[in-house]
Protein backbone atom coordinates (compact mmCIF):
# COMPACT_ATOMS: atom_id res chain seq x y z
CA UNK A 1 0.00 0.00 0.00
CA UNK A 2 2.76 2.35 0.90
CA UNK A 3 4.54 1.48 -2.35
CA UNK A 4 1.48 2.27 -4.17
CA UNK A 5 0.67 6.09 -2.36
CA UNK A 6 4.52 6.55 -3.14
CA UNK A 7 4.05 5.81 -7.10
CA UNK A 8 0.67 7.66 -7.24
CA UNK A 9 2.62 10.63 -5.45
CA UNK A 10 5.40 10.47 -8.18
CA UNK A 11 3.14 10.37 -10.71
CA UNK A 12 1.00 13.93 -9.47
CA UNK A 13 4.24 15.23 -9.06
CA UNK A 14 5.47 14.71 -12.62
CA UNK A 15 2.30 15.84 -13.76
CA UNK A 16 2.17 18.96 -11.86
CA UNK A 17 5.85 19.91 -13.26
CA UNK A 18 4.80 19.28 -16.96
CA UNK A 19 1.75 21.05 -16.74
CA UNK A 20 3.57 24.12 -14.82
CA UNK A 21 6.17 23.70 -17.77
CA UNK A 22 3.73 24.47 -20.69
CA UNK A 23 1.97 26.91 -18.79
CA UNK A 24 5.27 28.81 -18.70
CA UNK A 25 6.11 27.87 -22.35
CA UNK A 26 2.49 28.69 -23.69
CA UNK A 27 2.35 31.62 -21.88
CA UNK A 28 3.08 34.55 -24.44
CA UNK A 29 5.21 37.89 -23.33
CA UNK A 30 2.63 40.21 -25.05
CA UNK A 31 -0.92 39.70 -26.15
CA UNK A 32 -3.13 41.99 -28.62
CA UNK A 33 -6.71 42.22 -29.50
CA UNK A 34 -7.21 44.14 -32.95
CA UNK A 35 -11.55 45.13 -32.54
CA UNK A 36 -11.94 46.19 -35.52
CA UNK A 37 -15.38 48.47 -36.77
CA UNK A 38 -16.84 46.03 -39.35
CA UNK A 39 -20.27 48.43 -39.45
CA UNK A 40 -21.57 49.25 -42.66
CA UNK A 41 -19.29 51.75 -44.71
CA UNK A 42 -18.19 52.18 -48.51
CA UNK A 43 -14.43 51.87 -47.69
CA UNK A 44 -14.40 49.17 -44.69
CA UNK A 45 -11.20 47.63 -47.03
CA UNK A 46 -9.13 50.58 -45.94
CA UNK A 47 -9.41 49.26 -42.08
CA UNK A 48 -9.03 45.42 -43.00
CA UNK A 49 -5.99 46.24 -44.92
CA UNK A 50 -4.74 48.09 -42.22
CA UNK A 51 -5.23 45.72 -39.61
CA UNK A 52 -3.70 42.76 -41.74
CA UNK A 53 -0.25 45.31 -42.03
CA UNK A 54 -0.45 46.05 -38.69
CA UNK A 55 -0.50 42.47 -37.49
CA UNK A 56 2.01 40.99 -39.83
CA UNK A 57 5.10 43.54 -38.69
CA UNK A 58 3.81 42.09 -35.29
CA UNK A 59 6.85 39.27 -33.39
CA UNK A 60 5.46 36.44 -34.43
CA UNK A 61 5.65 35.44 -30.62
CA UNK A 62 2.90 37.96 -29.49
CA UNK A 63 -0.47 36.06 -29.43
CA UNK A 64 -2.75 37.78 -31.50
CA UNK A 65 -6.80 37.62 -32.12
CA UNK A 66 -9.48 39.84 -33.67
CA UNK A 67 -13.05 41.01 -32.64
CA UNK A 68 -15.66 42.69 -34.86
CA UNK A 69 -18.72 45.03 -34.04
CA UNK A 70 -21.49 46.06 -35.94
CA UNK A 71 -24.82 45.29 -35.79
CA UNK A 72 -28.01 46.23 -33.97
CA UNK A 73 -28.10 47.26 -30.08
CA UNK A 74 -30.79 44.64 -29.28
CA UNK A 75 -29.16 42.43 -31.34
CA UNK A 76 -25.81 40.26 -31.90
CA UNK A 77 -23.44 42.93 -32.71
CA UNK A 78 -19.84 41.65 -31.75
CA UNK A 79 -17.95 38.37 -32.45
CA UNK A 80 -14.41 36.63 -31.68
CA UNK A 81 -13.35 35.90 -35.38
CA UNK A 82 -9.92 34.70 -34.54
CA UNK A 83 -8.78 33.56 -30.90
CA UNK A 84 -5.62 34.54 -29.44
CA UNK A 85 -2.43 32.85 -30.50
CA UNK A 86 1.06 33.20 -31.73
CA UNK A 87 2.05 32.73 -35.42
CA UNK A 88 -1.43 33.45 -36.57
CA UNK A 89 -0.83 37.22 -38.10
CA UNK A 90 -1.85 36.04 -41.73
CA UNK A 91 -4.79 34.80 -39.90
CA UNK A 92 -5.82 37.92 -39.20
CA UNK A 93 -5.35 39.42 -42.27
CA UNK A 94 -7.59 36.79 -44.03
CA UNK A 95 -10.28 37.25 -41.39
CA UNK A 96 -10.13 40.85 -41.37
CA UNK A 97 -10.50 41.15 -45.53
CA UNK A 98 -13.85 38.77 -45.00
CA UNK A 99 -15.23 40.27 -42.84
CA UNK A 100 -18.72 42.05 -44.48
CA UNK A 101 -19.58 45.73 -42.86
CA UNK A 102 -23.10 45.68 -41.83
CA UNK A 103 -24.77 47.42 -39.31
CA UNK A 104 -24.08 50.78 -37.09
CA UNK A 105 -21.17 50.97 -34.98
CA UNK A 106 -21.51 49.23 -31.93
CA UNK A 107 -18.64 50.09 -29.70
CA UNK A 108 -19.33 49.70 -26.79
CA UNK A 109 -20.57 46.22 -26.95
CA UNK A 110 -17.29 45.25 -28.74
CA UNK A 111 -15.44 46.81 -26.14
CA UNK A 112 -17.28 45.20 -23.12
CA UNK A 113 -16.65 41.04 -25.08
CA UNK A 114 -13.27 42.13 -24.98
CA UNK A 115 -12.23 43.14 -21.91
CA UNK A 116 -14.56 39.43 -21.05
CA UNK A 117 -12.72 37.81 -23.66
CA UNK A 118 -9.54 38.59 -21.67
CA UNK A 119 -11.20 37.13 -18.45
CA UNK A 120 -10.80 34.15 -19.72
CA UNK A 121 -7.96 31.75 -17.85
CA UNK A 122 -7.24 29.88 -21.17
CA UNK A 123 -5.81 31.37 -23.99
CA UNK A 124 -3.56 32.62 -21.79
CA UNK A 125 -2.70 36.27 -20.93
CA UNK A 126 0.28 38.24 -21.57
CA UNK A 127 2.97 37.84 -18.95
CA UNK A 128 3.94 41.45 -19.77
CA UNK A 129 1.34 43.88 -21.31
CA UNK A 130 -2.39 42.77 -22.50
CA UNK A 131 -3.34 45.44 -25.33
CA UNK A 132 -6.61 45.92 -27.54
CA UNK A 133 -5.94 47.91 -30.41
CA UNK A 134 -9.30 49.75 -31.79
CA UNK A 135 -10.50 50.55 -34.58
CA UNK A 136 -13.13 53.10 -35.02
CA UNK A 137 -14.51 53.74 -38.21
CA UNK A 138 -18.22 53.99 -39.15
CA UNK A 139 -19.06 56.02 -35.71
CA UNK A 140 -18.91 54.68 -31.63
CA UNK A 141 -22.11 53.92 -30.61
CA UNK A 142 -22.77 53.46 -27.39
CA UNK A 143 -26.19 52.58 -27.59
CA UNK A 144 -27.67 55.02 -25.56
CA UNK A 145 -25.70 55.05 -22.73
CA UNK A 146 -24.06 58.30 -20.89
CA UNK A 147 -20.32 58.78 -20.59
CA UNK A 148 -20.90 58.07 -16.82
CA UNK A 149 -22.83 54.68 -17.51
CA UNK A 150 -19.98 53.92 -20.34
CA UNK A 151 -17.63 54.01 -16.98
CA UNK A 152 -18.85 52.05 -14.75
CA UNK A 153 -20.05 49.50 -17.28
CA UNK A 154 -16.21 49.04 -18.15
CA UNK A 155 -15.07 49.61 -14.94
CA UNK A 156 -17.73 46.19 -13.77
CA UNK A 157 -16.27 43.89 -16.56
CA UNK A 158 -12.91 45.13 -16.36
CA UNK A 159 -12.88 44.40 -11.99
CA UNK A 160 -14.45 40.84 -12.85
CA UNK A 161 -11.71 39.86 -15.43
CA UNK A 162 -8.86 40.88 -13.26
CA UNK A 163 -6.28 42.06 -15.69
CA UNK A 164 -4.79 45.60 -16.69
CA UNK A 165 -5.53 46.25 -20.39
CA UNK A 166 -4.28 48.79 -22.43
CA UNK A 167 -6.80 50.25 -25.07
CA UNK A 168 -5.15 51.66 -27.79
CA UNK A 169 -7.90 54.04 -30.15
CA UNK A 170 -7.89 54.86 -34.12
CA UNK A 171 -10.49 57.04 -35.35
CA UNK A 172 -10.93 56.59 -38.97
CA UNK A 173 -12.74 59.13 -41.09
CA UNK A 174 -14.72 60.21 -38.15
CA UNK A 175 -17.16 63.03 -37.74
CA UNK A 176 -16.65 66.08 -35.02
CA UNK A 177 -19.72 64.49 -33.34
CA UNK A 178 -18.17 60.54 -33.52
CA UNK A 179 -14.79 61.95 -32.27
CA UNK A 180 -16.42 63.57 -29.03
CA UNK A 181 -18.24 59.68 -28.29
CA UNK A 182 -14.65 57.97 -29.23
CA UNK A 183 -13.28 60.56 -26.64
CA UNK A 184 -15.30 59.71 -23.81
CA UNK A 185 -15.12 55.80 -24.41
CA UNK A 186 -11.41 56.15 -24.37
CA UNK A 187 -11.47 58.05 -21.11
CA UNK A 188 -13.70 55.59 -19.87
CA UNK A 189 -10.69 52.80 -20.39
CA UNK A 190 -8.22 55.29 -19.16
CA UNK A 191 -6.70 54.99 -22.38
CA UNK A 192 -4.75 57.41 -24.25
CA UNK A 193 -6.44 60.46 -26.62
CA UNK A 194 -7.66 58.47 -29.60
CA UNK A 195 -5.81 58.93 -32.42
CA UNK A 196 -7.54 60.39 -35.66
CA UNK A 197 -6.79 59.84 -39.42
CA UNK A 198 -7.98 60.78 -42.76
CA UNK A 199 -6.33 58.59 -45.48
CA UNK A 200 -5.49 55.01 -45.96
CA UNK A 201 -1.86 55.89 -45.38
CA UNK A 202 -2.28 57.58 -42.49
CA UNK A 203 -4.43 54.82 -41.16
CA UNK A 204 -1.75 52.02 -41.72
CA UNK A 205 1.22 54.17 -40.23
CA UNK A 206 -0.97 54.80 -37.02
CA UNK A 207 -2.07 51.26 -36.70
CA UNK A 208 1.76 49.83 -37.15
CA UNK A 209 2.84 52.43 -34.73
CA UNK A 210 0.59 51.93 -32.04
CA UNK A 211 0.26 47.57 -31.96
CA UNK A 212 4.11 46.83 -32.22
CA UNK A 213 5.48 47.83 -28.48
CA UNK A 214 8.66 48.48 -29.01
CA UNK A 215 8.36 51.32 -31.52
CA UNK A 216 5.11 52.58 -29.38
CA UNK A 217 7.78 53.50 -26.57
CA UNK A 218 9.74 55.68 -29.40
CA UNK A 219 7.17 57.23 -30.80
CA UNK A 220 4.64 58.03 -28.03
CA UNK A 221 4.43 61.59 -27.21
CA UNK A 222 3.66 62.82 -23.56
CA UNK A 223 0.61 62.63 -22.02
CA UNK A 224 -1.48 65.82 -22.28
CA UNK A 225 -1.81 65.94 -18.48
CA UNK A 226 2.33 65.43 -18.25
CA UNK A 227 2.38 68.27 -20.99
CA UNK A 228 -0.17 70.78 -19.96
CA UNK A 229 1.49 74.09 -18.28
CA UNK A 230 0.00 77.67 -17.08
CA UNK A 231 1.93 79.03 -20.48
CA UNK A 232 0.02 77.05 -22.80
CA UNK A 233 -3.36 77.47 -21.25
CA UNK A 234 -2.88 81.38 -20.72
CA UNK A 235 -2.43 81.91 -24.42
CA UNK A 236 -6.21 80.08 -24.58
CA UNK A 237 -8.25 81.89 -23.00
CA UNK A 238 -10.06 85.07 -23.55
CA UNK A 239 -11.09 86.53 -20.54
CA UNK A 240 -10.32 89.83 -19.70
CA UNK A 241 -9.93 92.02 -16.77
CA UNK A 242 -10.23 95.72 -16.54
CA UNK A 243 -7.54 96.70 -17.86
CA UNK A 244 -9.01 94.54 -20.67
CA UNK A 245 -5.60 92.35 -20.41
CA UNK A 246 -5.83 88.71 -20.05
CA UNK A 247 -6.53 87.53 -16.48
CA UNK A 248 -4.18 85.33 -14.48
CA UNK A 249 -3.54 81.70 -14.23
CA UNK A 250 -2.69 81.03 -10.95
CA UNK A 251 -2.80 77.09 -11.26
CA UNK A 252 -4.53 74.08 -12.73
CA UNK A 253 -5.72 70.66 -12.34
CA UNK A 254 -5.70 68.07 -15.02
CA UNK A 255 -7.92 64.91 -14.97
CA UNK A 256 -8.31 61.92 -17.07
CA UNK A 257 -5.63 63.19 -19.87
CA UNK A 258 -8.56 65.39 -21.36
CA UNK A 259 -9.61 67.70 -18.91
CA UNK A 260 -8.36 70.94 -16.72
CA UNK A 261 -9.92 73.05 -14.27
CA UNK A 262 -7.93 76.17 -13.78
CA UNK A 263 -7.92 79.00 -11.24
CA UNK A 264 -8.12 82.88 -13.13
CA UNK A 265 -6.91 86.05 -11.07
CA UNK A 266 -8.58 88.84 -12.19
CA UNK A 267 -6.77 90.96 -9.76
CA UNK A 268 -3.41 89.58 -8.40
CA UNK A 269 -3.04 89.88 -4.68
CA UNK A 270 -6.62 90.60 -4.11
CA UNK A 271 -7.75 86.84 -4.11
CA UNK A 272 -10.61 87.38 -6.55
CA UNK A 273 -10.44 83.95 -8.81
CA UNK A 274 -12.90 82.34 -10.89
CA UNK A 275 -12.32 78.94 -12.44
CA UNK A 276 -12.12 78.12 -16.08
CA UNK A 277 -12.53 75.41 -18.24
CA UNK A 278 -10.29 73.38 -20.39
CA UNK A 279 -10.43 70.42 -22.62
CA UNK A 280 -8.32 68.11 -24.87
CA UNK A 281 -9.22 67.31 -28.00
CA UNK A 282 -8.18 67.11 -32.08
CA UNK A 283 -4.86 66.95 -30.58
CA UNK A 284 -4.70 70.39 -29.02
CA UNK A 285 -6.00 71.81 -25.75
CA UNK A 286 -9.00 74.23 -26.14
CA UNK A 287 -10.62 77.02 -24.15
CA UNK A 288 -14.41 76.15 -22.78
CA UNK A 289 -15.74 77.85 -19.90
CA UNK A 290 -15.12 80.68 -17.60
CA UNK A 291 -17.80 80.88 -14.95
CA UNK A 292 -18.72 80.67 -11.25
CA UNK A 293 -21.75 78.45 -12.14
CA UNK A 294 -20.32 75.86 -14.85
CA UNK A 295 -22.80 73.85 -16.81
CA UNK A 296 -21.31 69.85 -16.39
CA UNK A 297 -21.37 69.32 -20.01
CA UNK A 298 -19.01 66.40 -21.37
CA UNK A 299 -17.00 66.06 -18.00
CA UNK A 300 -17.68 63.27 -16.50
CA UNK A 301 -19.29 63.11 -12.56
CA UNK A 302 -16.37 61.50 -10.49
CA UNK A 303 -14.13 64.82 -12.66
CA UNK A 304 -15.78 67.49 -11.07
CA UNK A 305 -16.34 65.76 -7.56
CA UNK A 306 -12.13 65.27 -8.08
CA UNK A 307 -11.82 68.98 -8.37
CA UNK A 308 -14.11 69.45 -5.53
CA UNK A 309 -16.61 71.95 -7.60
CA UNK A 310 -20.20 71.80 -8.37
CA UNK A 311 -22.07 71.79 -11.91
CA UNK A 312 -25.30 73.00 -13.40
CA UNK A 313 -26.91 70.11 -15.45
Amino acid sequence: MKRWLAAASAVVLVVGLVIGGLWVHLTPDHRTTFLVDASESSDFREVADAVGTAASTMPGEDSLALRRFGGSCDGSNTTELVTPGTGQAGEIGDAARAITPEGKATLLSGILATIDDFARTYPFRGSVSNRVVVVARGGADTCGKNPDEIRSLIKQHTDEAGVKIDFRFVGHRLTPDQVKVLNAIAAATDAQTPRLTKTSDELVTTMKAISVPATLAAQETPKPCASVTLAVLQALHPVKDQQKQPARLTELNCQQDRFVLAQADLDPGTGVSFPVLFEFKDEAWHYVDASYEMFCGDVPAEVWAKWGVGCVR
